[in-house]
């Protein structure tokens, strides 16, 4: 039985792991994290507004900074046209669920083992369309929304719970159900609502398409930290260990 990471010190230290961590990654559109660019960089170009042509090398680009490049045999100039494409009209009025298999689909398409990747298309989605309630379908995070389904919910270990968890098999719609319930109970919580509070006042002050001038929500800064905070109960779960550093140096 894992112990309860919503409660306590432990919850403390994971939700200020989980803040600082979105303020590393969501530096100025011009500011690189090691050899990585920022979360900024990627709403920047991926932007459904955007007139930028992504190239194959961005794709590529892409895929190693969110640890996708090995999950399948990738053709990155596919890739690119994929990502392209999904600025399309088409997509725009698209439910978020029905957008990330459809997606995930085309992404087949760019794989030579033809692989299921909902990872790629929900990490893709979450950039290209900030506007949309898309969480991040991720090991870690899968992993924490199973826990908490039984902690926060008293969920038993159902099929549902279980399905968040395969590969094969991945469902993403109870993925995003469980995500759903578990973004309106944080938001209920003051921790994480002057978590997120901290965030906007910061992240509005630096440059991109998160400042005060950009035309993104503060849901969407919310979402990002619970994306990170999952992450990180998740990695907790899996090793036991908490982490005791974020590297988050001032960025303009």
């Amino acid at each position: 039985m894992e112990p309860n990471f919503l409660t306590g010190t432990l919850r403390s230290h994971l939700l200020e792991i989980a803040r600082k961590d979105v303020l590393k990654w969501c530096a100025a559109p011009d500011v690189k994290i090691g050899r990585s660019p920022s979360d900024q960089y990627w709403l920047t170009i991926f932007s459904s507004t955007s007139t930028y042509e992504i190239s194959e090398s961005d794709a590529r680009l892409f895929l190693v900074t969110f640890r996708l490049a090995r999950t399948g045999t990738w053709n990155y100039a596919t890739v690119a046209k994929i990502i392209m494409n999904f600025r399309q009209p088409g997509y725009r009025d698209a439910d978020p669920i029905n957008l990330i298999e459809s997606l995930a689909k085309a992404l087949q398409e760019a794989d030579a083992r033809r692989r299921n990747h909902i990872s790629a298309a929900s990490k893709i989605a979450v950039f290209s369309r900030p506007d949309l309630c898309i969480f991040i379908w991720d090991t870690m995070a899968r992993r924490a929304a199973r826990a908490r389904g039984r902690i926060e919910l008293g969920t038993p270990l159902s099929q549902g719970h279980h399905a968040i968890l395969e590969r094969g098999t991945a469902s993403y719609p109870t993925y995003h159900s469980a995500c759903t319930v578990h973004f309106a109970l944080e938001n209920q919580r003051p921790d994480f609502k002057d978590a997120t509070a901290g965030l906007v006042d910061e992240l509005r002050r630096r440059e991109g398409p998160l400042s005060r001038s950009g035309n993104i929500s503060d849901e969407f800064i919310a979402r990002r930290l619970l994306d990170k905070l999952m992450f990180w109960e998740g990695q907790y779960l899996r090793t036991g260990e908490l982490p005791h550093h974020i590297d988050c140096p001032s960025f303009p």
